[in-house]
């Protein structure tokens, strides 16, 4: 069976997945953790994760960066395989560009609307992007063989 076939793992999609592996391993790295502990949420504020302190302080940044922090590992790892699949389907059927657009409006919006609600709370993470991502997936590639899985990581969320 050809692998490529079965995954078509598309140019975005990769550097999303690399982004996100690469947040997790700075972190880890930089508070001298094990790549497989958890991080403590907290503490992700030093490396860009939102609060709500950004509407004091104008941080807008952390909005972008805190997408790509996670405190888990086994959540950070099933977001940055989901995001794989299925950022890899829409980049090949409707381009990197609108691949990019749903992924950061929509993560962006996400973590707006986390520090609103949550102002004493750490935000950080790819939730936000990923169900972005299935609702793309769900609204311009509703019979994709992608789109089932899409729609089971809504379920599961």
């Amino acid at each position: 069976m050809n692998l490529k076939k079965l995954l078509p793992v598309s140019p975005a999609a990769i550097l999303l997945f690399v982004l996100i592996l690469a947040g997790w391993t700075c972190s880890a790295l930089y508070f001298g953790h094990s790549l497989v502990a958890s991080n403590k949420s907290l503490c992700l504020p030093e490396l860009g994760a939102a609060t709500g302190a950004l509407w004091e302080s104008h941080e807008w940044w952390r909005l972008l960066v805190s997408q790509f922090l996670h405190v888990h590992f086994l959540h950070m790892l099933f977001n940055a395989l989901s995001i794989l699949i299925i950022a890899s389907s829409l980049e090949k059927a409707r381009g990197w560009l609108v691949l990019l657009a749903i992924y950061f409006i929509g993560g962006t919006t996400g973590q707006i609307a986390s520090v609103w609600y949550y102002p004493a709370l750490v935000t950080d993470g790819a939730s936000q992007a990923l169900m972005a991502l299935c609702a793309g997936m769900l609204v311009l590639q509703p019979r994709s063989k992608v789109t089932w899985f899409a729609g089971l990581v809504v379920a599961y969320r």
